[in-house]
């Protein structure tokens, strides 16, 4: 079967790429305290100890967004500061961590309305061989939870994305696990679904959440 990474390869290509950064989001540039992310001691300790576990840690405004379906770019304009962790293990494991706080709550909204718009137009991949799906989920102010999953021939392969993007007020988070998942379950989502509450409950220190 020919590999499709449209969803998983999103962790590799994090650091890369371009956004619009407005004037007004740069005007209300915040910081994101070192170790405000989940991942972050991790990534520091673990990368430097187990060449098997490759992380990379960024604040570049021009990460793609963790969950981008078909290359469509969602949430990059007005933004104000971000972190993105990126984590490759072996043998097929990849996991993003981002934070983004945008210059208001409207332009964080906007961001989770291009995620849904994205999703909505990237149904399926190479004549469906790896498909999108969606639903709503209770964590901040608004989630989305995300299924990306192989297929051939109508049937699931061992290949996918399971991943939650989260606002709170001006914020935005994603946390996003790719691998060897088989077909789609309710329970993929636990640990996704963990991390993002677990961040929209600390996130208002970053952000405005009134």
């Amino acid at each position: 079967m020919k590999k499709v990474v449209c969803g998983a390869a999103v962790a590799a290509a994090l650091l890369f790429g371009s956004a619009a950064v407005s004037p007004a989001a740069a005007s209300t540039a915040s910081v994101i305290p070192k170790g405000f992310l989940l991942y972050e001691n991790k990534a520091v300790t673990q990368g430097k100890k187990d060449p098997e576990h490759q992380w990379t840690i960024s604040n570049r405004l021009t990460a793609v967004l963790g969950v981008n379906p078909c290359n469509r770019r969602p949430g990059k304009h007005d933004r104000a500061v971000a972190r993105t962790i990126s984590y490759v293990g072996v043998p097929d494991f990849q996991r993003v961590e981002q934070v983004i706080v945008y210059a208001d709550s409207a332009a964080a909204a906007t961001a989770l309305k291009e995620v849904r718009t994205a999703l909505s137009k990237c149904r399926s991949v190479d004549k469906g061989a790896y498909r999108f799906s969606s639903a709503p989920v209770k964590v901040g102010d608004e989630a989305v939870r995300v299924t990306g999953q192989a297929y051939q021939g109508g049937k699931v392969q061992i290949h996918g994305e399971r991943a939650v993007v989260a606002r709170r007020g001006n914020a935005v988070a994603v946390y996003s696990e790719s691998g060897e998942w088989g077909p789609p379950r309710r329970s993929d989502f636990k640990s996704v679904l963990k991390d993002a509450k677990t961040m929209m409950g600390k996130i208002c220190t970053v952000a405005v959440c009134r």
